[in-house]
């Protein structure tokens, strides 16, 4: 089509239909040919367009129907659509949060609802997962695997060994294995194991890695940000959980991968560059030493990168993120959930591009916190130092769980948490903002905390057996209608 255009000009007389319905009829004659000369097997006929669009077969009208129909019509059983569908392809590259790509998705391949559907090209760029760079649409597309199977659509990988920057697995004349593209493999297996099961494996398990002599070749952007050419490790291991609450450990010696399928899993980095993915359920994933990349999937995961420089991405469902060195990538998307930000880290601050997404955040060490939200509804705790925290747009909840702490609602209607330390708010608003006394002794209502307060200068201070708080420019009688006991 694209080639006639070229040669015969714009203003030839054809339109795409026809050759639309010159591909369809030539499919059907093609598939005629091959049930003549066999009698079983699947007979695999791809989309318009690089075997990528079937909204265009779809609609266009053939016969009483659409060229849809008619290839339906003419193949029959055996017929199994072939897609190919590349990170950026048809209009993907325009979305930005895996709502918006599983809505795309649900476009792009509704018409074939209830046919047996196999995307026989498709691929993850070796350099996903870069630190150093904000996602893009190769980052979003990895999360297009869990929509296929949800769907009961299976991949198909190109190229899958020995060239381009997607490969899986280069073999030496030797025999020996490379890794030249370890997140590319790390991608493939997640895609190719979502949604997969095995009766034997359904209980819960220990499972056992396999594990492989490979040289492990590093990224340009990883050699970039310090590491070498190949990592130390000169295996890497595979595991998958499949059914069962299961625990998969990783070891010293090898890059792991590890996948733990439905079920509430365990999963445990160790001493290599370890990938480790969630996908169903409520998992628990723990990074170790090394440069880990941690994906929740779907589920209320939590995520622990450990030490080292760690990607950790929850996915869908209500999320938390333990952070210990600052040297941590985190991403969540819009639509991805409730999610927490647990950290031991000084400060944190919820508004920058990375924690976009987040709503709370909270504090486990045990030194002086600052911590700031964004323009979400966040819940805000600190620790037992001092801290300051600062809620920022959208309607907040701050609780100094002790020390000597300063809280700052900013914008919105915000709620302050005093259970004991003491604490003081900056900038309580009449009748918007409220304070919350949550579990002290003595006090079961708004009259037990009144009779606590006085009027000190231009603030009002509550004083209490275990502590103080300090609600500064405020009279004492326009309060006692922001209160709440619990």
């Amino acid at each position: 089509y694209r080639h006639t255009v070229r040669t015969n000009g714009a203003d030839a007389d054809y339109t795409t239909a026809d050759f639309v319905k010159l591909y369809a009829e030539h499919n059907a004659a093609l598939a005629q040919q091959i049930e003549a000369r066999t009698d079983d097997g699947r007979i695999l006929i791809g989309g318009w367009g690089y075997d990528g669009d079937f909204l265009t077969l779809a609609g266009t009208a053939m016969g009483t129907g659409s060229a849809l129909d008619y290839l339906r019509g003419h193949v029959g059983d055996r017929l199994v659509w072939s897609g190919h569908l590349y990170p950026g392809w048809m209009g993907t590259n325009l979305v930005t949060d895996p709502t918006a790509l599983a809505a795309r998705l649900d476009q792009l391949f509704g018409a074939l609802a209830g046919d047996d559907v196999l995307i026989t090209e498709t691929n993850i760029d070796g350099a996903v997962d870069d630190q150093s760079q904000a996602p893009d649409s190769v980052d979003l597309f990895a999360d297009s695997f869990a929509w296929f199977a949800r769907n009961g659509i299976g991949i198909g990988w190109y190229p899958g060994v020995q060239t381009g920057s997607s490969h899986l697995i280069f073999i030496k004349a030797d025999g020996g294995l490379i890794l030249r593209h370890q997140h590319a493999l790390a991608h493939a297996l997640d895609g190719f194991s979502l949604g997969e099961s095995q009766p034997a494996h359904d209980g819960d398990e220990q499972v056992t890695l396999r594990l492989t002599d490979a040289t492990l070749r590093n990224e340009p952007y990883e050699i970039a940000a310090g590491e070498g050419g190949a990592d130390a490790a000169t295996r890497f291991g595979t595991a998958f959980g499949y059914g069962g609450n299961d625990t998969l450990q990783g070891t010293l010696s090898s890059n792991d991968f590890l996948y733990g399928g439905a079920g509430n899993d365990v999963m445990r980095a160790s001493g290599g560059d370890d990938f480790l993915f969630g996908q169903g359920d409520n998992d628990r994933l723990i990074g170790g030493n090394g440069t880990d990349h941690l994906f929740g999937g779907a589920g209320r995961d939590t995520l622990d990168g450990g030490s080292g420089r760690n990607v950790l991405l929850g996915g869908a469902g209500d999320d938390t993120y333990i952070l210990h060195s600052g040297r941590e990538t985190v991403r969540e998307y819009a639509g991805g959930g409730v999610d927490l930000a647990l950290t031991e880290q000084a400060i944190l601050s919820l508004a920058t591009d990375e924690f976009t997404y987040f709503e709370n955040l909270a504090y486990f060490g045990t030194g002086n916190f600052r911590g700031i939200g964004n323009a979400l509804n966040n819940q805000i705790s600190g620790g037992a130092g001092n801290d300051t925290l600062s809620g920022g747009d959208g309607r907040d909840t701050l609780s100094g769980l002790g020390g000597d702490d300063r809280l700052i609602g900013g914008a919105g209607a915000d709620r302050f948490v005093f259970s004991f330390g003491a604490a003081r708010i900056d900038d309580f608003a009449d009748d918007t903002d409220q304070i919350q006394f949550r579990g002290i002794a003595g006090i079961s209502t708004v009259a037990d905390a009144m009779a606590h307060a006085h009027q000190i200068g231009s603030g009002v201070v509550f004083d209490f057996d275990l502590g103080s708080l300090t609600v500064l420019h405020m009279g004492l009688q326009a309060l006692a209608n922001d209160i709440i006991v619990t």
